[in-house]
């Protein structure tokens, strides 16, 4: 005998109840254990938002620049028709090597150019279809399209810092440390006038090793570095000398993604070495979470020591 009507749409609305409540459990199961993504979902969107504000609002800046006819990747740039002869900030993005682009950190433009920077973001192949050499060259492309055309966007040639966040901070510090990848474009690292490496990794075998402590496997190292016998080869800190340009390396003291050992290692290779370097720990201060606060404006400390190595903001100042 069939169900009277009402009967069936109760039966609807308990099916529909259950299956709510389930779709909340799992959410909240999936925050609960990756409440870190959750966040930096949130950090990228807002992020993004900021960019694009600054795009509508700033005229002066041209995007997808391709650096030489040898490589595919492209760099943006952002500047001010009110600050000649800026310093110039090229900062390469971070992302694990395979996610995230250029264009997820306008908003670094957007905190910077007003205070008088030019500013690069150098785009890179991602991983799968690159590994670390490709994504080096292109990195060392745009480093020495940079040096001949900052006098283009009212940059100082003669003040170009080369800087990177996390897998970008790798980049960023390869290219000043192993010659060979600026010497095929008729540059060197004493061109650089420094570097800044913020949260970056500076030595693959020691990433390695963290990377089986916390998940038991380094894939994404071995097939970033072309085989675990690249590691090596890879890594900044084999590269350590005296000659080196200034750096200046920043970490956050809590850092889970990137452990501020390896930061703390290549302070000790730099300094053994007769280098010029500075290591500056930010208490309580994780992977990301600095960064975009400080990019949002609203946490001063990262852009207080920017400003700082590149002679924006006297030392003494608080």
């Amino acid at each position: 005998m069939a169900r009277p009507p009402a009967t069936r749409r109760t039966i609807r609305r308990r099916w529909l109840t259950a299956l709510g409540i389930c779709a909340l459990i799992a959410l909240v199961a999936l925050v609960i254990v990756n409440w870190d993504g959750v966040l930096l979902v949130g950090r990228y969107a807002r992020s993004t938002a900021i960019g694009n504000r600054f795009l509508k609002a700033h005229p002066t800046y041209q995007r997808d620049i391709v650096p030489h006819a040898d490589v595919v990747s492209a760099l943006d740039v952002y500047w001010s028709e009110e600050h000649p002869d800026a310093p110039v900030l090229i900062f390469c993005h971070g992302g694990s090597w395979s996610l995230l682009s250029k264009e997820s950190f306008t908003c670094l433009a957007a905190l910077l150019v007003p205070r008088g920077y030019t500013v690069v973001l150098p785009g890179y192949t991602l991983y799968p279809e690159a590994t670390y050499d490709q994504m080096a060259d292109e990195v060392a492309a745009a480093v020495a399209w940079t040096l001949e055309h900052a006098a283009d966007y009212n940059g100082d040639a003669g003040r170009v810092f080369l800087s990177g966040h996390s897998a970008g901070g790798h980049l960023a510090t390869l290219v000043a440390t192993d010659p060979r990848w600026l010497e095929p474009y008729g540059h060197s690292a004493d061109e650089l006038a420094g570097v800044i490496g913020i949260s970056g990794v500076y030595d693959m075998a020691l990433m390695a090793d963290y990377t089986r402590s916390q998940s038991g496997s380094d894939e994404l190292l071995v097939g970033v570095s072309g085989g675990w016998r690249n590691y090596a080869a890879a890594s900044p800190i084999r590269y350590a000398r005296p000659d080196l340009p200034p750096m200046l390396l920043i970490h956050g003291s809590e850092d889970t993604t990137v452990p501020p050992a390896i930061s703390r290692a290549f302070q000790e290779a730099l300094q053994a070495a007769g280098a010029s370097s500075e290591l500056v720990i930010y208490p309580g201060a994780g992977h990301t979470d600095f960064l975009f606060r400080s990019m949002w404006g609203a946490e001063t400390r990262l852009l207080r020591d920017i400003e700082r190595f590149t002679g924006m903001r006297a030392a003494q100042e608080p």
